[in-house]
């Protein structure tokens, strides 16, 4: 399914350091970057469900945003978003989204019938990227980068494109080092729903025991769960989800930097007792834990009493 030319393409398990990762994607210096012309200027590096690649630019770019309909679909209509026109075959569309499925095959939306039919819809600018992909069903190796992984997904969310949104799921897993910077990687881009088929489902993970690392990604996902809409019993399943029947242990420096991922969440689930449940190994004594604790400033020690035995 994915349009992948091996010749231009070149994978890495490991490409970038996590920390590189981290001044790239969560709000680094500009100026540590601004002469380094021979990278930053010549790769671009694209998502696959098998890990990162980098691409040298001049090796195609990226797919054009001004891809015409062939002509050989009869049938066509236009859709209005974003303030741009879009011709379309809605017979091939319809195949690809259940959202234009509804329109044109259904009584559901009256726009159906109409020639030109205007739609509202998260992040329009992406729109065109997806059109080759609706009316072809290929998924080009080129679609889904860093800086539009977490976009797409609300956009193939709102347009129900099951299978876009799978193979979303399957690069966010292999490509999970590099998602977890992006900013754009929190819950008004990655809905409830389909990030519990992400760290709920064992069998997307390749690892032996990838608990910490979705507990890592829960944590992050959820950075501004005080301002969402999310609810706190939805994190707590999460968690609860993620470490069921896992074999995991979390010492002090595992609590610690979930701690950094999440201050409030940290606070709030130890408040709740939930992080009592995630059983610390032995050689964590009192004194140790307490001095994790009395960092992060808890205000109440006995909402916290469960953590010193």
């Amino acid at each position: 399914m994915w349009n992948q030319d091996p010749a231009a393409v070149t994978t890495h398990e490991e490409f970038i350091s996590e920390d590189d990762m981290y001044e790239l994607y969560e709000g680094g210096n500009d100026d540590d970057y601004a002469d380094d012309s021979s990278t930053l200027q010549e790769i671009k590096v694209y998502l696959l469900p098998s890990g990162p690649c980098e691409v040298l630019v001049e090796d195609n770019g990226i797919p054009s945003s001004e891809w015409n309909l062939p002509d050989f679909y009869k049938n066509q209509k236009v859709i209005k978003t974003g303030g741009r026109d879009y011709p379309v075959c809605p017979d091939a569309i319809a195949q690809r989204s259940k959202y234009f499925e509804a329109m044109f095959n259904s009584d559901s939306f009256s726009e159906g019938n109409k020639n030109v039919i205007s739609i509202d819809i998260p992040y329009p600018e992406y729109f065109p990227e997806l059109l080759p992909f609706l009316h072809s069903g290929n998924l080009d190796y080129r679609l889904i980068t860093p800086e539009n992984c977490c976009r797409l997904v609300r956009v193939a969310d709102y347009l129900d494109m099951p299978l876009l949104l799978d193979h979303l799921k399957s690069i966010i897993v292999a490509n999970h080092a590099i998602v977890k910077f992006l900013i754009d990687f929190r819950w008004s881009n990655i809905p409830l729903h389909f990030i519990k088929d992400i760290f709920l489902n064992k069998n997307r993970w390749r690892a032996q025991d990838s608990t910490f690392i979705r507990m890592e990604l829960i944590f992050r996902w959820s950075a501004d769960f005080e301002s969402s809409s999310i609810q706190v019993e939805d994190i707590i399943g999460l968690v609860h989800g993620c470490m069921a029947g896992s074999s995991l242990r979390l010492g002090r420096e595992e609590l610690r930097f979930l701690r950094n991922c999440n201050l409030k969440l940290f606070q709030k689930l130890d408040c709740l007792g939930i992080l009592g449940i995630l059983e610390r190994v032995q050689e964590v004594n009192e004194s140790s834990l307490q001095n994790i604790y009395e960092k992060i400033c808890i205000p109440c020690r006995q909402k916290t009493r469960h953590l010193f035995p």
